[in-house]
């Protein structure tokens, strides 16, 4: 054997840059497992969100209890840090940075929301909301849900009251 016949320092410095690539590979891995296991169960959770509230809002809207309602943006906390990081992920990259835009353009649209004392502006936003987070669901999640819970998902949109509400086109090409 080879190493039989080098120095024992040659040896142990062998070993030694061995082990270090192969902890520094096996830390790879981690950090790439960690990120997707992060990045998915933040997606799961947005989109069980948007969902629920959206619900929430048409039947709010069915009662006229929009008003009750302060629109708190919804929270990317990990994709926000991990932004840098996106690259490294293994699925599509470009449907996690479509479907997290999509989340801060929700964010941003409702800042818009009119004063209550607006009553025409205020109506067409209440009109107009349930609208864009549907767009949202069934623009940006068919690769994150599997085929059922797609189909429950679309189900439940079109089940939904509020079919004159606008549905927001975005970049199909993007």
């Amino acid at each position: 054997m080879i190493l039989a016949t080098l120095d024992t320092s040659i040896v142990v410095a062998i070993y030694g840059i061995a082990g270090s690539v192969a902890l520094y590979l096996l830390g790879k891995i981690f950090e790439y497992a960690s990120l997707h296991i992060a990045i998915r169960a933040e997606i799961g959770r947005t989109i069980e969100a948007i969902t629920n509230f959206r619900r929430i809002w048409v039947d709010a809207m069915e009662r006229s209890t929009t008003d009750r309602f302060t629109l708190v943006p919804f929270y990317t906390a990990v994709y926000d840090a991990q932004l840098e990081n996106v690259g490294m992920l293994l699925w599509d990259v470009k449907s996690v940075v479509r479907f997290f835009g999509y989340v801060k353009f929700v964010n941003a649209y409702q800042e818009t929301r009119p004063p209550a004392a607006d009553i025409e502006k205020t109506r067409e936003f209440i009109r107009h909301y349930p609208g864009v987070l549907a767009t949202l669901l069934t623009k940006t999640t068919r690769s994150f849900l599997n085929a059922s819970e797609y189909k429950i998902l679309l189900e439940s949109l079109q089940a939904s009251k509020d079919i004159t509400a606008p549905s927001f086109e975005i970049d199909k090409h993007s």
